[in-house]
C-alpha cells in the first residue's frame, strides 16, 4: 500500500511523468532533468526527487554508473502494459497522507490489491480538482491509468461516471459498505452489496441455534438487512413483533427492560453500536448474560470474554472482503483486458453467503434467487 503514504502532489506528478514517458520512443536511456521537471510542473525539487526514486524502484527509471541523475529505462519504455495501473476514486476527498475512507472501505481496497498481487503496477488515488462534470471527466481520462475503481459515486457524480463509460474507459463502482448509507447505483458497471441476503443469513444463524424470540437492536433507519431478517423468520413461521426491535437511543436500556417484563428474549441481535450500551444493559438486565448475542465481525469480542457471553458472529468481514476483493479484481481485469465499456450491475449475493460461514438449504437458495432477481430489476429501474 505504498501509494497511500504519498502526498496528492506526488501522486499527480507521478501520473504526469508516466504519461510523458509513454510518449518517448528510444532504444537508448534518456536522461531526465529533475530541475526542468520541477519548473515544468511548478513543484519542488524534493517532490520530484521523491517521485523519481519511486519510479526507479519500479525500474522505470535507472541510474547509469559514472553519470549523474536518472535515465528513462528503454527496456520499460511505455511502462509495462501487462500490469494494472489502477486509479481509485472516492466521492469524499481522498488525501494520500490521510485517506478519508472509513476503515471497512479501506479494508476492501486492501483486499482488491491483495487479489491482484503481482498483476498490479500501481494505485493512484484520484481527487479531481476541476469543477464541471466535463472537466472532471477529462482530468480523470487524461491520467496514464488503464482502469478505475470508484468507491460509491454519489448521485452528483453519476454524470461523470457515465461519461467515462461512454468514452470506453474501464471503470467499476462498488456500493457503500453500510446498509443505511443512501446510495443511488449507476445505470451499469456497479457491484452492489446484498444487504438483504446479509439479513437472511443473520436469521439462519438464529435458526441454527434454535432461537425464536430475538430482541433486535439496530438503527432506526430502515434497511434491507432488517427486511431480509424479518422475511426469513416469517418464512419459517416465527412471529416477530414491532416491540422486538429497539433503536440505539439514550433510553435503550429502559425500553429493553420494559420489553423483558412482558417477553423474555432468548437471543440478542445487534450491530457494532451495541458495544457502547453493553455494560449498562448487562448491569440492568443480568439475565441477558445467559442468552447468545448475534453480532457481525468481531463486535463484542472483548466484552464476550470479559462477561463470558455467548457471542455468535453472523458474518466475517475478513471473509467478505477476501471474497469480494477477488470479485472486484476479476471484473476490473475483464473490463481492461476485453475492453468492455459496460456490464450489467451485479448483486454480490454469493459474497454475503460466503461471509456468513453457513450454507443455506435448497429452499432458501431458491428464495434468495427470487429476491436477487427482484433486486436486479429494482436497481435497473432506479438507474433509469
Amino acid at each position: 500500500m505504498s501509494e497511500s503514504r504519498k502526498s496528492p502532489v506526488q501522486n499527480r506528478l507521478r501520473s504526469m511523468l508516466l504519461r510523458d514517458m509513454t510518449a518517448v520512443s528510444s532504444r537508448k536511456p534518456i536522461r531526465i532533468s529533475e530541475r526542468a521537471i520541477a519548473r515544468k510542473y511548478n513543484t519542488t525539487a524534493i517532490t520530484v526527487h521523491a517521485v523519481c526514486e519511486d519510479l526507479a524502484r519500479l525500474n522505470l527509471l535507472i541510474r547509469i554508473p559514472g553519470k549523474r541523475g536518472y535515465f528513462i529505462n528503454p527496456e520499460r519504455m511505455g511502462f509495462n502494459m501487462s500490469k494494472l495501473y489502477l486509479g481509485v476514486i472516492s466521492s469524499r476527498p481522498a488525501s494520500c497522507d490521510n485517506i478519508s475512507f472509513d476503515g471497512r472501505t479501506f479494508q476492501q481496497l486492501s483486499a482488491v490489491m491483495e487479489a491482484l498481487q503481482d498483476q498490479l503496477g500501481s494505485i493512484t488515488f484520484c481527487n479531481p480538482k476541476c469543477s464541471t462534470p466535463e472537466e472532471i471527466t477529462g482530468e480523470i481520462a487524461s491520467l496514464p491509468l488503464n482502469g478505475y475503481l470508484w468507491l460509491a459515486p454519489s448521485e452528483k457524480d453519476l454524470e461523470i461516471f457515465h461519461n467515462l463509460i461512454r468514452m470506453g474507459i474501464p471503470v467499476l463502482a462498488v456500493s457503500e459498505i453500510f446498509d443505511t448509507t443512501p446510495w443511488k447505483a449507476p445505470e451499469s458497471n456497479a457491484l452492489i452489496r446484498d444487504y438483504y441476503t446479509m439479513g437472511v443469513m443473520r436469521a439462519h444463524h438464529l435458526l441454527q441455534q434454535g432461537c425464536s424470540t430475538p430482541l433486535y437492536i439496530g438503527s432506526h433507519i430502515p434497511g434491507k438487512t432488517f427486511d431480509g431478517f424479518c422475511d426469513t423468520l416469517h418464512q419459517n413461521h416465527i412471529p416477530f413483533r414491532q416491540e422486538q426491535r429497539l433503536d440505539f437511543t439514550p433510553d435503550l436500556v429502559q425500553k429493553a427492560a420494559l420489553f423483558c417484563k412482558t417477553c423474555k428474549p432468548d437471543s440478542i441481535v445487534a450491530n457494532g453500536t451495541i458495544t457502547q450500551y453493553i455494560d449498562e444493559l448487562l448491569r440492568e438486565l443480568p439475565f441477558l448474560k445467559e442468552v447468545p448475542f448475534f453480532t457481525e465481525g468481531t463486535v463484542l469480542e472483548k466484552k464476550a470474554s470479559e462477561y463470558k457471553l455467548k457471542r455468535i458472529p453472523t458474518m466475517s468481514f475478513e471473509r467478505l472482503f477476501r471474497k469480494s476483493g477477488k470479485t472486484i479484481a476479476g471484473v476490473l481485469k475483464n473490463l481492461i483486458e476485453n475492453k468492455v465499456a459496460s456490464f450489467e450491475n451485479r448483486i454480490l449475493t454469493e459474497e454475503e453467503i460466503f461471509a456468513s460461514g453457513i450454507r443455506p438449504g435448497k429452499s432458501v437458495s431458491r428464495f434468495l434467487s427470487i429476491k436477487s432477481n427482484t433486486n436486479n430489476i429494482q436497481q435497473k429501474e432506479n438507474g433509469k
